[in-house]
């Protein structure tokens, strides 16, 4: 009788390939609007504050700055108007981080751009996914749909790590390019 083996990675890898395929598929509709959006993320490291926890390995002390493969952090982080954390509030970051590279220098982020307070797309996301180098200040992950206004969308994201008013709080400069008919 032969044996069949399941690898659990193989298999999100060629989900993720075939996910990506789809999203970045051409369209020959003319109505496709584009549209820029610029803002900043503020992620809060120091506890009992902090907007991102590691949960695997159990641990959460993620002050060392070091991380190992399989690390997963969760985070639900603050998405501004401008580079300090006080400028206007649009709405959160929130999502996941994997440690996909045995140095521990790259990692997975599936995030969720909910949009609370940005007219007019207030109460749309869009949903980001792709590698983040932390050698890098700067990195690309891909918009691969969205809810509201942004539903169906595709486009890119640059996100580009900048220096912060406070030591707790890691801040990143988010230049999104969206293509959708809404």
């Amino acid at each position: 009788m032969a044996s069949f083996s399941f690898s659990i990675p193989l298999f999100l890898a060629i989900l993720l390939f075939l996910a990506l395929e789809v999203s970045t598929a051409t369209t020959t509709n003319t109505n496709e609007k584009e549209t820029h959006l610029h803002f900043y993320l503020q992620e809060r490291t120091k506890f009992p504050k902090s907007t991102v926890f590691k949960v695997a390995p159990k641990s959460t002390n993620i002050y060392n700055k070091s991380f190992n493969f399989g690390d997963i952090f969760v985070f639900d982080d603050l998405l501004t108007e401008g580079h300090d954390p006080k400028s206007r509030h649009l709405g959160r970051a929130q999502g996941t981080t994997t440690i996909t590279s045995l140095d521990g220098f790259i990692g997975f982020n599936a995030i969720s751009l909910v949009f609370t307070n940005l007219h007019p797309w207030t109460g749309s996301s869009l949903t980001l996914i792709g590698p983040f180098s932390f050698k890098d200040e700067t990195g690309h992950l891909h918009v691969v749909g969205g809810t509201g206004r942004f539903q169906s969308a595709r486009g890119y994201v640059v996100l580009t790590g900048l220096s912060s008013y406070d030591p707790n709080i890691g801040t990143y400069g988010l230049e999104v390019v969206v293509f959708n008919n809404n």
